[in-house]
């Protein structure tokens, strides 16, 4: 009898420790996906910045 207690305790930690991780696992995810849009976005806008710059510069040297 001791040993199923055990035994079902055992799962029951198991399966708290399973669930944590899954949560953190969507947490990181959710984390990682967020930060990828950030710099995707800011990646667009320093490219614009850079192609506005270089028209200003080809207008200025060339105009």
């Amino acid at each position: 009898m001791s040993n199923s207690l055990l035994s079902d305790e055992l799962l029951k930690i198991d399966n708290q420790l399973r669930l944590l991780a899954d949560e953190k696992e969507s947490f990181l995810r959710q984390a990682l996906n967020s930060l990828f849009i950030k710099v995707f976005f800011i990646c667009q806008n320093l490219q614009k910045l850079l192609i506005n710059n270089f028209k200003t510069w080809v207008y200025v040297v060339f105009v």
